[in-house]
């Protein structure tokens, strides 16, 4: 897989790839949250109250679908309001997609471009040097693109009760079944 193109603007935001490999390509939309007011800007990694929740997709992909998971880790997180400030995904054949779906989103469906972690199939350096795509940056892909638009990015939902209510959508290139870390700061 490679993304062929990358777009960050303000207005209707882009993100193209290619499976070049199968020929296939797919694009989904990163809805910007601003203008419902459920979006803040982190100023940097030295963040409070940030943690790391794991969680596995509810079953293998279908290449080219979305696939909808429950965020629901092992230990939920305390009531109040958090922003999502990325996620590392494991387990990924190539990359793929992830959007979020949370009533606190208006019908909105933030989301953002993954590679496997860790594992060099994808680097930044492969993808045009792209730095969502950096290692570096997996887990924090919302506050990059906060620095890069100079806009608030990170989605912020609220946790009630015994559930989250979030839901994750991975679109992904291949039959996966993915792991992921969710990086969370409580903002209230």
């Amino acid at each position: 897989m490679k993304f062929a193109a990358m777009y960050y603007s303000k207005g209707p935001n882009l993100v193209r790839y290619a499976n070049e490999a199968a020929g296939k390509t797919a694009t989904f939309k990163i809805d910007y949250l601003a203008s419902v007011g459920q979006s803040i800007a982190p100023p940097n990694f030295l963040l409070p109250n940030v943690a790391e929740y794991s969680f596995a997709a509810s079953g293998a992909a279908t290449a080219g679908v979305y696939q909808s998971t429950a965020f629901a880790p092992t230990t939920i997180p305390p009531i109040g309001k958090y922003a999502i400030l990325g996620v590392r995904a494991y387990a990924l054949t190539t990359g793929a997609s992830v959007r979020f779906q949370h009533t606190d989103f208006q019908g909105a469906f933030p989301g953002i471009p993954v590679i496997d972690y860790g594992t060099g199939t994808l680097t930044s350096a492969n993808q045009g040097g792209n730095p969502l795509l950096s290692d570096s940056w997996q887990g924090y892909q919302f506050i990059l693109l906060s620095q890069a638009l100079g806009l608030p990015c990170c989605p912020v939902f609220t946790v009630q009760g015994q559930g989250t209510g979030l839901n994750v959508l991975l679109l992904d290139t291949a039959a996966d079944t993915a792991q992921f870390d969710l990086i969370l700061q409580k903002v209230a």
